[in-house]
């Protein structure tokens, strides 16, 4: 089997990540939004300084906490990847960590140049932040999707 056999399995198996990271972060946006944001550990976490002069705010714990749960969804396949040797399983971790990033990125392009609004744009997040997480994300086209497909 040759790398053009793969190509459409692996295509398909991402799409079918994608929807599946939309919902599973948009669900667990929502949850946190609704049932955790009056908890103490949230309203602390809020407070804590963000690294560019400000606080983490809201709006940002609620970005990550969103995100966190594919990477650990991710790691734990990718570790029984290994521990099991299993290509599949790889490639479902890979892939989910494929989906996270590009969803990501359309989050920072439309919160930065269509809405104005949220985490990412110009008076939450400094350009330089914004050009060093796409060139950081643009790594799921160039690394983690031609590795699933080899």
């Amino acid at each position: 089997m040759d790398c053009t056999d793969r190509l459409i399995p692996v295509l398909v198996q991402s799409c079918i990540q994608l929807i599946f990271w939309h919902y599973g972060v948009s669900y667990t946006k929502s949850y946190i939004l609704n049932n955790c944001t009056k908890s103490k550990w949230f309203i602390q976490w809020c407070k804590k300084p963000d690294g560019m002069g400000g606080e983490t705010g809201p709006d940002r714990v609620i970005a990550s906490l969103g995100i966190f749960i594919q990477h650990w969804f991710g790691g734990i396949l990718l570790a029984l990847a290994y521990y099991l040797s299993s290509p599949q399983l790889f490639i479902m971790g890979s892939l989910s960590e494929f989906a996270i990033e590009i969803l990501d990125m359309k989050e920072i392009i439309i919160q930065r140049y269509i809405t104005n609004k949220g985490v990412w744009n110009a008076k939450n997040s400094p350009l330089m932040f914004v050009i060093l997480m796409l060139m950081h994300h643009s790594g799921s086209f160039l690394a983690i999707l031609p590795a699933c497909i080899y």
